[in-house]
């Protein structure tokens, strides 16, 4: 019992370590996370970011898949799950004939997950929900002859640490609810620099602690299409995000640099601030989000799913991003389909057969219009499971091409390439040896 208490700890410690990590980071360079309250991540991880992301109608037992805390119950009474992802982006951004090429790499997300008693199971673990990072230019005029080079730029992250239980209802129904702890920072910053030598420089600097609490739930049926429970069955989905307003604590501050000539003919700055002020409200708010899925599966060979999800963010009230009258808010929609095969589990000379090999697609629709055009995104996934020796443990590796917006219609255009890597780590912990 030593190591699995040795185990227990190693895992504290990593969700502690990824907590202050994910926190300080953004993980994106992304233009269009400027607006609203950043880029959204998606809740899929490791074995489903292969097929799309869909996760809502997806049951694994040596897996952890938050996105519908009512999966947890598919954990067998004697075992323990520990997973952890990283990923690596490359993209190339295209805007008015310029393009720019960036590169991210990120440490995803981290989860254990336990059963407690029959029919119940814990899980809790640490995920990023939003990212901040872009640095823009543009040229201003002021007046016949002035002209201004202002800068753009903003960093910064919020995640979610999660904590939730799922419990069988039924035989084939269960119901699982995940308590959810939001907490980061979101900057804004921009500087107006004029060229004329006399002339006063404009800065800005909007810093934003975001934290709070939410609450996720989902249901998840298992329809046995066998009998006897052994042959193929489906699973249907379905998840609820509520409506929640996350406290911000906010620091503003505005200020400018005048230049002047001296009587020696040098020129001196002297700052002058026009605005400083500090607060706290609880106006973030996270819209409601629903979500439908369902996968046909043949056991230890085939599973297809489909996953449904939409978040209404038209009365969202930016105040952490950089607003501008070209940008609005309005529905999130995501479709996505996998499909998982394996050519022969348990085969024991040919290790090529009981690799997991995996597809998707998914079309998503951003919360943020510019120019009352949608942003949108459309991506294909591939990737494979790897079987680690005679364990129950994996090693994933997915991959995902996609392309973001458009530079006519919304400004930004940005095709990536995504690589993901994720560990699941399988262990008994309940199993009694006769012999030690």
């Amino acid at each position: 019992m030593t190591n699995k208490f040795y185990t227990f700890c190693l895992a504290i410690l990593m969700v502690c370590i990824s907590n202050y990590t994910m926190a300080q980071n953004n993980n994106t360079s992304s233009p269009f996370s400027a607006f609203g309250f950043g880029e959204l991540s998606n809740k899929s991880t490791g074995r489903s970011n292969a097929m799309g992301g869909t996760a809502i109608g997806m049951r694994f037992r040596d897996q952890i898949n938050p996105a519908n805390p009512a999966s947890y119950t598919a954990r067998d009474s004697m075992s323990m799950v520990f997973e952890m992802g990283a990923s690596g982006k490359q993209t190339r951004f295209a805007s008015n004939g310029a393009v720019n090429n960036t590169n991210d790499s990120n440490f995803d997300y981290i989860a254990l997950s336990f059963r407690i008693q029959n029919g119940i199971a814990l899980a809790f673990g640490l995920q990023p929900y939003t990212n901040r990072g872009y640095s823009m230019s543009s040229t201003l005029k002021a007046g016949t002859t002035e002209e201004a080079t202002v800068l753009y730029s903003g960093d910064g992250s919020v995640s979610k640490f999660f904590f939730g239980t799922g419990v069988k209802l039924f035989k084939n129904l269960s119901l699982g609810i995940n308590a959810n702890y939001y907490f980061g920072t979101l900057t804004t910053n921009s500087s107006s620099d004029f060229k004329q030598t006399l002339s006063s420089d404009i800065y800005f600097n909007n810093t934003n602690r975001i934290r709070g609490l939410g609450v996720d739930a989902g249901l998840q049926y298992q329809l046995d299409l066998d009998p006897e429970g052994k042959g193929p069955y489906m699973v249907f989905g379905a998840t609820a995000k509520f409506n929640t307003k996350l406290k911000r604590d906010y620091d503003i501050l505005r200020y400018y640099s005048n230049h002047n000539i001296t009587s020696g003919g040098s020129v001196t700055s002297t700052n002058d601030t026009i605005q400083n002020m500090t607060g706290s409200s609880k106006d973030v708010n996270l819209p409601l989000g629903l979500g439908l899925g369902a996968s046909y599966n043949v056991p230890n060979k085939l599973t297809l799913s489909a996953d449904f999800y939409m978040e209404d963010w038209s009365d969202y009230n930016d105040n952490v991003g950089y607003a501008t009258k070209d940008v609005t808010y309005g529905n999130r929609y995501i479709a996505a389909a996998g499909v998982e095969w394996i050519p022969e589990k348990f085969a024991l000379r040919n290790y090529l057969k009981r690799i997991s090999y995996r597809a998707g697609v998914r079309m998503e629709q951003d919360y943020i219009k510019i120019n009352g055009n949608n942003i949108n995104t459309y991506a294909v996934t591939a990737g494979i499971g790897l079987p680690i020796a005679r364990q129950r443990s994996t090693l994933n590796i997915g991959v995902e091409f996609g392309t973001k917006g458009s530079s006519t219609s919304t400004t930004f255009k940005q095709d990536y390439t995504k690589l993901y890597i994720s560990f699941a780590l399988h262990d008994y912990w309940f199993f009694k040896r006769k012999i030690d």
